[in-house]
């Protein structure tokens, strides 16, 4: 039998490889449904907080407990910490590495039309809330900043983005390993 701790890691990649491959498409549709379908706020609102929320959270927790299922169903803090981890890391890996891959090789246009029509969809939320035309053009010149900025590649921003979203999932892993931790008899070290 192999260790149980090698097969948590080996399981977690497993899941975590999956949970990418899934989350690629949902963003990849997200995207799409921003650049070219979306137009009402609350609509953009409500498929951005399905897709980037909920799903992600809904197949976080299914994923850890068929995990822990899938190892007998005890292990110890450390164990759900270290296969939440892998599968977050590796869910990472593939769902922002594919991302960037699609978006700068194979469809740029998508991206920018996404992003023009967020920012169309923002400026018509904030007239619709009355705001002051100083804080919608601050606002718009702020998300257009930002927008400027993502698309500028440098190693060392790439490397820190890399090492901060790495920390994240391990806080994360953390939280979710003592929420999911379950010690029996048999697990214990």
């Amino acid at each position: 039998m192999e260790n149980l701790n090698n097969v948590i890691r080996k399981e977690g990649t497993l899941r975590g490889l999956l949970f990418g491959g899934i989350l690629l498409v949902v963003n990849i549709l997200l995207v799409y449904c921003t650049a070219y379908w979306v137009s009402s706020p609350l609509v953009y609102f409500f498929i951005s907080f399905i897709g980037t929320y909920v799903i992600q959270l809904g197949l976080t927790l299914f994923l850890t407990s068929k995990l822990r299922k899938k190892i007998g169903g005890y292990w110890s803090l450390k164990q759900a910490a270290t296969g939440i981890f892998f599968i977050l890391l590796f869910t990472y890996l593939i769902s922002t590495g594919g991302r960037w891959l699609y978006f700068k090789l194979i469809d740029p246009p998508a991206m920018e039309a996404a992003n023009t029509n967020s920012v169309n969809i923002r400026r018509g939320a904030l007239e619709f809330a009355h705001r002051p035309q100083k804080d919608i053009d601050t606002t718009i010149a702020e998300m257009q900043k930002s927008i400027e900025q993502g698309k500028v590649f440098t190693i060392g921003k790439t490397i820190q983005d890399f090492v901060i979203s790495i920390i994240l999932l391990f806080a994360v892993a953390l939280i979710l390993g003592a929420l999911y931790k379950r010690e029996g008899a048999v697990n214990k070290a």
